[in-house]
């Protein structure tokens, strides 16, 4: 009896198992994994209609997180107001100044508000609702439809993928389609003063002569390593500007556009505080040098291309316009790049950024380990590179091989005594003495740097008989 009862309660057992497992993992892979799923691009479907200067737009945004956003709303946006679930009021509140709105389940949030647009403004940048988190911009997949009902001879344009342009008797519409942004402006201008020509994902849009012709323009962008949508406007009444993907030009040249190209990358891939733009251009100096730039700039961009040879300024621009959007600032990256390049560190932009009256030298730091006579060396100092020669603290060098050293700075004059021989070196010279007789060299023998001392390599092993070399990442300093 009780063998038959166990034989008929097992399967049963294996049944309300797998069932309550089952269930279990329903739970916890269905709803529950509903309500913390985690998006990471939302989506905006934006619907505007022009009519009367007023800009009436409902932007839909879908695929939020459940968390309160920031809204950034539009200068001049008004009567706004925010659904959900079809019919619900949106739960915003004000913080610190700014408004947050909630978003308590995965439902969009429908914005519904007006914009002017009265004046003679050809760019609308500041038009739709933005959401931000953790102080960054979120971006969107966006999807825009626009119907012009004002005046259908109006032409509009956008950095998007054009997807439609229909022209009607009374109305013009477009669909444009961009992803993973957080810049969508708009442009609006009249045909019969404008011509435009879209190739690929380049439009200009031109008014006027220019001495420059479209052709030119489409290979420069085709042979770049930059990617649009892009929009170039070139109109000689208008002044110039530059946003994260179109540009306006009054007197274009092929190198004022390639520069102009760089900005707006940098711009959109970094992040660079306001009172640090002139590090763009640097960077613009270094590639397409003008005579029109500030004194700091000409100079830091000059430091450079003295330094880098034409292969590593071509691997400079390759890393900094190819990689994508970066978190860290744009002054460390710079930092980076030129390590990269060089093959030694450099804090050359930190201490740009620090210097507001002077501008350092351009110099990198070995950091290569330190071996006397094969014995490591524990010292603090380090030798740095200077115009591509390599310099040595010469307070270290005397320290380590037993040398006397007299500094007479007020005559820029440094006595060095060893083994009954004497040496007087002078700063920024091209001579030097040994035992009271004159010698004259090709390089000067001593250089000042942030306070301190240096000895050019070769004069290390032409005066005193001491030999470096380099060796797996090590200097040996052998006598």
């Amino acid at each position: 009896m009780r063998r038959r009862l166990f034989v008929w309660a097992t399967p049963m057992l294996l049944l309300v198992t797998f069932l309550l497992t089952y269930q279990w993992s329903m739970f916890q892979y269905g709803d529950a994994a509903k309500s913390s799923r985690t998006y990471h691009h939302p989506i905006t479907n934006v619907d505007v209609t022009h009519s009367q200067g007023i800009l009436h737009i409902t932007q839909t945004i879908e695929q939020l997180n459940e968390q309160a956003y920031k809204l950034e709303f539009p200068s001049n946006a008004r009567d706004i107001s925010c659904q959900y679930n079809e019919n619900e009021t949106c739960l915003i509140e004000k913080r610190e100044g700014n408004q947050w709105v909630t978003v308590r389940k995965d439902e969009p949030l429908k914005f519904q508000y007006y914009l002017n647009t009265a004046g003679k403004n050809i760019v609308l940048s500041n038009w739709f609702i933005q959401l931000s988190e953790q102080d960054a911009m979120l971006p969107y997949d966006m999807n825009v439809n626009f119907t012009e009902k004002q005046n259908p001879s109006v032409q509009w344009s956008a950095p998007a993928n054009l997807e439609a342009d229909i022209k009607k008797e009374y109305i013009r519409y477009y669909q444009w389609e961009k992803n993973k942004t957080t810049s969508f402006p708009l442009l609006q201008f009249q045909p019969q003063e404008y011509t435009q020509i879209i190739a690929n994902d380049l439009y200009i849009v031109k008014n006027g002569d220019f001495n420059l012709s479209v052709e030119s323009i489409q290979k420069e962008w085709k042979d770049s390593m930059f990617t649009g949508p892009y929009v170039l406007v070139l109109n000689h009444s208008l002044k110039d500007q530059t946003g994260n993907d179109y540009m306006i030009r009054s007197n274009a040249n092929l190198s004022t556009i390639k520069a102009g190209w760089m900005q707006s990358y940098l711009t959109s891939n970094y992040k660079i505080p306001e009172d640090q733009t002139w590090l763009i251009q640097i960077v613009q100096q270094v590639f397409e040098p003008r005579e029109d730039v500030p004194e700091k700039v000409k100079f830091a961009a000059d430091e450079i291309t003295s330094v880098l040879s034409s292969e590593q300024i071509k691997l400079m621009k390759n890393e900094i316009f190819s990689s994508g959007k970066r978190v860290d600032p744009l002054d460390e990256t710079l930092n980076h790049v030129l390590q990269k390049v060089y093959g030694h560190p450099t804090p050359y932009f930190e201490e740009l950024k620090q210097n507001s009256k002077e501008t350092p030298p351009l110099y990198f730091i070995d950091t290569s380990s330190l071996y006397k006579n094969d014995k490591p060396l524990n010292v603090e100092w380090s030798p740095i590179f200077l115009n591509n020669e390599r310099f040595f603290p010469i307070a270290g060098i005397a320290q380590q091989f037993n040398m006397e050293l007299v500094a007479l700075p007020t005559e820029s004059m440094y006595i060095i005594r060893r083994g009954g021989e004497s040496w007087r070196l002078y700063l920024n010279k091209k001579t030097f003495v040994h035992n009271e007789e004159n010698f004259g060299v090709a390089a000067e023998v001593l250089t000042k740097f942030k306070g301190e001392v240096f000895i050019q390599e070769k004069f290390i092993e032409d005066l005193w008989g001491i030999s470096v070399k380099d060796v797996s990442s090590s200097i040996y300093l052998q006598e």
